[in-house]
């Protein structure tokens, strides 16, 4: 399988738009799409069969997903090709998406080092921030 992209963007309703293409597919059964909060515990999302139904294909193939009702927060997700075989192949890509909540709140670049950019911030907002060890550098 040569995975041409994936893509994962937040919708207005809370949904989150789950994209990815082949270029060519060898014995693929289909994909397990997983799903994590912290990137460390996964779950199964979704399971896309192969577009070729012999699992054989030399042309771009395009799949997607929408999950729905995707709660506030950074959600990470990753792709593996499973084959006939029974074989799950890690696609060594891992994604992720921020949903907004009320009090969601953007920083970038991430990482920083002389600046960040906070929008939606007032004039008149403190802001404190802490490092990964829970120092605090600003």
């Amino acid at each position: 399988m040569n995975l041409t992209y994936f893509t994962a963007a937040a919708q207005k309703d809370q949904s989150v738009l789950i994209q990815w293409g082949s270029a060519s597919e060898q014995n693929v059964q289909g994909y397990l799409l997983e799903t994590s909060t912290d990137a460390i515990h996964w779950g199964s999302l979704y399971t896309a069969p192969s577009q070729s139904a012999s699992g054989n294909s030399s042309s771009d193939l395009k799949y997607s997903y929408i999950a729905q009702n995707v709660p506030a927060g950074i959600h990470y997700y990753r792709l593996f090709e499973m084959t006939k075989n029974s074989v799950k192949n890690p696609l060594n890509k891992v994604i992720s998406v921020n949903i907004g909540g009320e009090n969601s709140l953007t920083i970038y670049p991430n990482p920083a080092t002389n600046y960040i950019h906070i929008p939606g911030l007032g004039q008149e907002a403190t802001v404190t921030i802490y490092d990964a060890s829970g120092r605090q550098v600003l």
